[in-house]
């Protein structure tokens, strides 16, 4: 019982660090398809882990509901075998676990999850850079004003949280992106 705990915790742990490195990479792209530069941004951690767990779901879902489906459909196989007397299935299985193949890999099991969730992180990672990129080509202008203290400011909203205004403008001919904190604005209004 301990070990599975263990097991469940470490896992746990495994999956909120390939979400948040997904969730930076997905925000870093966002940021940069945008002209901006991601260090100056600042995005809360569960807005990172959210966009990160959304794409790791995105990534992982058809593959694990294909696995979980075999599995089924082998042991419903088995199970149907085994009323009418054929048991081919379990004696392979017990034959592949007791072999010196199925003991090599059930002692460097531990390599191989390594290696799977690196293959995983990498990919997750990648797809995550992607999706930010294609969110940044497509966002929407949300034309808006945005009265501060002592002036007004005018642009496109990209992005606004709790703490920030996110706000794509036009100074002396450029793009600008401005970061607005929530205590230097009075209102928005939008367009």
């Amino acid at each position: 019982m301990k070990s599975n705990i263990v097991e469940v915790a470490g896992g746990s742990f495994i999956v909120t660090g390939i979400s948040y490195a997904t969730g930076i990479a997905y925000y870093n792209a966002f940021f940069r398809s945008m002209n901006g530069n991601p260090d100056l941004f600042t995005v809360s951690p569960e807005r990172v882990l959210f966009e990160g767990g959304r794409q790791l779901l995105y990534i992982a879902f058809n593959p694990i509901l294909m696995f979980v489906g075999a599995v089924v459909a082998l042991t419903m196989l088995h199970i149907l075998l085994s009323v009418f007397g054929f048991t081919w299935i379990g004696d392979k299985y017990r034959w592949v676990k007791a072999s010196t193949f199925g003991q090599m890999i059930s002692a460097t099991s531990w390599a191989y999850l390594f290696l799977f969730m690196a293959i995983v992180t990498s990919y997750a990672f990648s797809s995550g850079k992607a999706a930010g990129e294609k969110y940044g080509s497509q966002a929407v202008c949300v034309r808006s004003q945005i009265v501060l203290d002592k002036n007004t400011v005018t642009g496109c909203i990209l992005y606004k949280t709790e703490a920030e205004v996110w706000l794509s403008t036009s100074e002396q001919g450029k793009s600008v992106l401005l970061n607005i904190p929530t205590d230097k604005y009075s209102s928005i209004r939008v367009y």
